[in-house]
This record gives structure tokens, sequence and C-alpha cells, in this order.
């Protein structure tokens, strides 16, 4: 299944997305979840912080390949 999401932006926009959570992520002190977004049909990152509603939605959830994903969560570990 898949979370629709109720997301503000860091502007405070706010808009509902349908995700498919692939990775969580701590690059303390903030928790990502690296997801596979619906609306934008590619990959993001959403801060957990800025989830204002979640729900489990009857969507097909599909595990992507980890190359869709790795230039989104490099950046956080090139300072390790």
């Amino acid at each position: 299944n898949c979370l629709e999401i109720e997301y503000q932006s860091e502007a405070g926009e706010m808009t509902v997305r349908v995700i498919e959570a692939q990775y969580i992520l701590l690059n303390w002190p903030i928790w990502y979840i690296i997801a596979w977004d619906h609306l934008r049909l590619s990959s993001r990152v959403f801060r957990i912080d800025r989830i204002k509603k979640a729900r489990v939605v009857d969507s097909t959830f599909q595990l992507r390949p980890k190359h869709l994903f790795t230039s989104l969560y490099t950046p956080f570990y090139q300072s390790i």
C-alpha cells in the first residue's frame, strides 16, 4: 500500500501527495522519508515533521530500483 500525505513545503505551501516510502533517513536531528512521489512521478525527499496528515491508501506499492534514490540521499553522507 501507499501513503497519502498532506505535506507542507519549506515555503509553507500545502500539497496532497501519494507516495511509496522506500527509505527512512536520519540526518540528526531531522528524520526524512525518501519516496517515489506519484504527483511528480519521480523520487523525492520529505521531512517527516512537515507531514501534517497521513493515511494508508489502497494503491499499488512498488519497490523501486536503488539507483533512482542514491542521488537524493548521498549528499547526507558526504560529510560523514
